[in-house]
């Protein structure tokens, strides 16, 4: 018997979070996702000009921004990861229907995610880790030539972490590695820096935001100028949500 796809617009918080990766396997919207997000009390944005003043998101950086997001609130949920995975290889199949030989994403936010998705490919995985000053490192695992390597990321925002894996993968074997040319990105968020495109590979996502983040401390911020107050949302997250 076919199970349906849930009415995701019309599920409370904890059906939400329980919910089976094998009945989501069809495209989901960003307004689904979000609503995930949002359970797992990792997703707020500003209202914009509908409420100008209402608080804005000060960021653990000290940075204040229009948006938070925190991918780990929802990738710690095994469920959850699964669907987002699910998601992610599906939206990649619409560009890229070639081989897929190894699933690798940084440490230690993107383990989860491409362990995933390296499950639904059939593929190999191996763990990245952390270096110093921003580094990755891959060791103890050899890529052939002739394989096809998938890097996915949890959250892009600017390139630096991207760049550090392809550098790491690439010393860390003795071929040449041979990277799909797309990179799935579960949210992305670009700084307005950061290309289309990061070591040949294309960037997409299934979450998309144009992002306003400034340092106040070397720049007037919009929002305290409009009267908007920053809040942190570890701290004050009911206050935040209230605003949406």
């Amino acid at each position: 018997m076919t199970i349906p796809t849930p009415d995701l617009n019309n599920m409370s918080r904890k059906d939400l979070l329980k919910l089976n990766p094998e009945i989501c396997k069809k495209d989901m919207t960003k307004k689904h996702l979000e609503a995930i997000f949002m359970a797992c009390d990792a997703f707020w944005h500003h209202p914009g000009e509908k409420n100008p003043t209402a608080p804005h998101a000060k960021l653990t950086s000290g940075k204040h921004s229009n948006i938070y997001i925190n991918c780990t609130r929802v990738l710690q949920r095994s469920n959850l990861c699964q669907i987002m995975a699910y998601q992610l290889l599906r939206r990649l199949s619409s560009f890229y229907n070639g081989p897929i030989d190894w699933v690798i994403g940084s440490d230690s936010a993107a383990l989860g995610l491409s362990k995933d998705i390296a499950n639904l490919a059939n593929a190999k995985w191996h763990a990245m880790q952390k270096g110093p000053d921003k580094t990755q490192i891959w060791e103890k695992a050899t890529i052939m030539p002739e394989e096809h390597v998938l890097h996915v990321e949890e959250l892009l925002t600017t390139n630096q972490t991207t760049k550090a894996v392809r550098t790491a993968v690439r010393e860390g074997n003795p071929y040449q590695v041979n990277f799909i040319p797309y990179i799935p990105v579960l949210v992305l968020r670009p700084d307005k820096d950061v290309p289309d495109s990061i070591d040949g590979s294309k960037l997409f996502s299934c979450l998309y935001y144009d992002t306003y983040v400034v340092d106040p401390e070397k720049e007037e911020c919009e929002f305290c100028k409009n009267g908007s107050s920053a809040l942190s949302p570890k701290n004050h997250w009911d206050e935040l949500m209230e605003t949406m």
